[in-house]
């Protein structure tokens, strides 16, 4: 799969309030519901699941990125 057929305009999140990587990660999984990609019912168990994957590794860039 080649991350281009991910990608589309109502995935894209521009304008983020959120001001911590972990506050970000919510909203951006709150957006995927909001937009039908994601499953209400299934908001806890991917946040859980990218909570768990950040402490392993961050996923972060730096910088605000």
């Amino acid at each position: 799969m080649k991350l281009v057929s991910l990608l589309s305009e109502r995935r894209v999140v521009p304008e983020m309030s959120s001001e911590t990587h972990w506050d970000a990660l919510g909203e951006l999984v709150d957006h995927l519901v909001e937009t039908g990609s994601l499953d209400a019912e299934r908001r806890e168990a991917v946040l859980g699941a990218l909570h768990a994957r950040e402490e392993q590794v961050t996923t972060g860039i730096g910088h605000g990125v």
